[in-house]
């Protein structure tokens, strides 16, 4: 079948962080900009980004940036084809929904509006997950990736799963981090679990 179209429920939200230069008289630069794709967890959604995040960002950030949040498919956990609580560990990789987003990341990536050299991607727990994989993506146009709270597809090992749960778990994380490996490289990457 052909891969899915994108979601009509996608909440792109492109827009300068410019707030700060306008309210001291400055204007956004009408040259090529920064673009950060930010992934909420599966705690949040675009107005937690939008809410929480973009404040820190507009405080810390050293330049305008352009700033696109996707809205997570419904019964996804970002690409994997299981929403519930153990989707993470049971749900299987929706290759065609990767492609999707991996598809719509670089054509935001190519913009005029976009610095190539300076894309990223970044994401918070679930987030971090979906960023990771669209960062590994083998059509990945990102220069850097930031994940917090990171975790994959899937476990490294069966503690803490129930038996019922921990048969795929093993395997799924071993997939998850060869799809790692063939990542293009990038420039910054950092990642933190805690």
């Amino acid at each position: 079948p052909p891969p899915p179209a994108p979601p009509p429920s996608w909440a792109i939200k492109g827009f300068f962080i410019g707030a700060a230069l306008e309210a001291t008289g400055r204007t956004v630069p009408s040259h090529p900009l920064p673009l950060l794709v930010a992934f909420a967890g599966l705690g949040g959604d675009v107005d937690v980004v939008l809410s929480q995040w973009v404040p820190t960002l507009q405080r810390t950030a050293q330049e305008p940036f352009l700033l696109a949040v996707p809205r997570r498919p419904a019964s996804h956990w970002w690409f994997i084809d299981d929403a519930g609580a153990w989707g993470w560990v049971q749900g299987k990789l929706d290759h065609a929904m990767l492609d999707v987003f991996a598809t719509w990341a670089n054509s935001l990536c190519a913009s005029q509006h976009v610095d190539a050299g300076k894309t990223f991607v970044i994401g918070y727990s679930g987030g971090a997950y979906a960023a990771l994989e669209l960062f590994a993506h083998r059509d990945s146009n990102f220069c850097g990736v930031l994940a917090g709270a990171v975790h994959g597809h899937g476990q490294a090992d069966t503690e803490g799963l129930p038996l019922k749960r921990a048969h795929t778990a093993v395997g799924y994380f071993a997939a998850f981090l060869q799809r790692l490996r063939r990542h293009n490289g990038g420039s910054r990457v950092q990642l933190t679990h805690y």
